[in-house]
């Protein structure tokens, strides 16, 4: 092989070598993403959840402090009443 061959082709070779750990990198970059995204997602999820538990909660106590007090508007109604 003449020396500027071998020279071509280890260039070719290198090139190729260096252009499939470019593709690798950019993979593992988009799966990291990917994975940082879903991760996110599912972060955003739980948090929705509680905030919609907190929010249920806190209308049943208001519920719960409502009827309590028209229980008892009721009772004194019934005391002044007799």
């Amino acid at each position: 092989m003449v020396p500027s061959r071998r020279k071509e082709e280890g260039e070719k070779q290198h090139q190729q070598r260096r252009r499939r750990q470019q593709q690798k990198e950019e993979g593992e970059d988009h799966r990291r993403r990917r994975q940082q995204q879903q991760q996110q997602e599912v972060e955003n999820r739980r948090r929705q959840e509680r905030q919609s538990r907190r929010h249920q909660q806190r209308e049943a106590e208001e519920e719960r402090r409502r009827r309590h007090v028209e229980d008892d508007e009721e009772i004194v109604e019934g005391d002044e009443e007799q």
